[in-house]
């Protein structure tokens, strides 16, 4: 029978099954030690939602700055959006083999998408139970900032410290959806 899955080291097994619990443990043990206030729900306050408010800013920010890499990137290299585009223009991307930047840009433009999915749907429950401001500082402007450094990290090329901030990034997702079941737990 022929196996296809390729060859994955010891090594390589034990960081697939271990680093998906470093974030959490990081998360539990902020959550812990700032405080969990037990399971009562409220509106947010203004600080909360100023948090919010500067958190997303960052996200639409980084959001445009891969828009503008993208479309930078292909006018650099003559490539186009769409066909219609090719057919309105004097050159044809037939030919053009240099997309590896155009591959980045979308993968990093993919990335913050797939990740920011989560954040979104774990904010509002977060939020309604009125954490201590400092953990949505923490885990709302934390997760923005770790958002941009892996944009910048990841179109910059340095691979090391887009995983660095990845990682901060998922600390902080992990923070936003512990929060709501620590919150449960403290409440028996």
């Amino acid at each position: 029978m022929n196996d296809i899955q390729p060859n994955i080291s010891s090594r390589q097994w034990a960081i697939l099954l271990v680093y998906p619990l470093v974030p959490l443990v990081v998360a539990l043990i902020t959550n812990l030690v700032v405080g969990v206030n037990r399971l009562e729900a409220a509106l947010p306050t203004d600080a909360m939602m100023g948090f919010v408010a500067l958190s997303v800013l960052f996200l639409i920010v980084n959001h445009t700055w891969l828009m503008t890499h993208t479309e930078v990137t292909r006018a650099r290299f003559g490539l186009f959006a769409t066909p219609e585009e090719e057919a309105e223009s004097d050159h044809s991307s037939q030919g053009v083999s240099n997309t590896q930047e155009l591959t980045r840009s979308h993968a990093a433009h993919r990335n913050l998408t797939e990740n920011t999915v989560h954040f979104a749907l774990a904010l509002p429950v977060f939020l309604f139970l009125s954490p201590p401001a400092i953990l949505a500082a923490i885990w709302l402007c934390g997760y923005a900032t770790m958002r941009l450094g892996h944009t910048y990290f990841f179109l910059s090329g340095n691979a090391d410290m887009r995983g660095v901030c990845m990682t901060g990034s998922l600390v902080a997702l992990y923070g936003l959806v512990t929060y709501p079941l620590i919150s449960i737990v403290s409440s028996f």
